[in-house]
């Protein structure tokens, strides 16, 4: 009898998922965003752009269209927290309150906040507390997010902007006064 092999499957459709363009992705996904409530069913120009930016993100996250939804959960819900023991315990780091700390005064102190104007922060904050890169972005994507993995750091805190990422800042507890 024939085997059907849902990794295959799966694999072949991500390789092509790949080659689509950013407007392909997002009528792709579309769909399933709106079906989920992350994604009005008439979205104006300026909602359809950030889910364009959002999906095109997320695209080495998802193997087929409908895991889109799962994959950018973290953009809209607010309940949110560590995904396992592994997770929580990088906020658990002796140097996490100190680089949160750091990150949401530069945060709140820039003008405008987008993947380019994050990234220098990181650097400045490894050089201000003397820590390496991973004891920086790991804090601060698991206080925001809740996982370890995902897209470029500067492109998330940009997708969320600054209210939604100071205010998880917060919710992590951590920060310092």
């Amino acid at each position: 009898p024939a085997v059907f092999d849902i990794e295959k499957l799966n694999w072949i459709n991500f390789h092509y998922m790949k080659q689509l363009t950013a407007d392909q992705l997002l009528a792709l996904c579309l769909p399933h965003l709106q079906q989920a409530g992350y994604a009005s069913q008439e979205p104006d120009a300026a909602e359809l752009s950030w889910l364009k930016d959002v999906v095109w993100a997320m695209r080495e996250h998802v193997q087929y269209g409908a895991q889109i939804v799962d994959a950018v959960q973290v953009f809209f819900t607010e309940d949110y927290a560590p995904e396992n023991e592994e997770t929580a315990a990088v906020l658990k780091e002796e140097t996490a309150p100190a680089v949160l700390t750091m990150f949401r005064d530069e945060l709140a102190a820039l003008d405008e906040v987008t993947a380019d104007t994050v990234q220098p922060l990181f650097k400045k904050i490894q050089k201000g507390l003397k820590v390496k890169g991973k004891f920086v972005y790991m804090p601060i994507r698991v206080a925001i997010t809740g996982v370890m993995h995902g897209p470029d750091l500067n492109v998330i805190v940009a997708l969320m902007g600054r209210d939604k990422v100071l205010s998880r800042l917060e919710q992590s507890g951590l920060l310092n006064q």
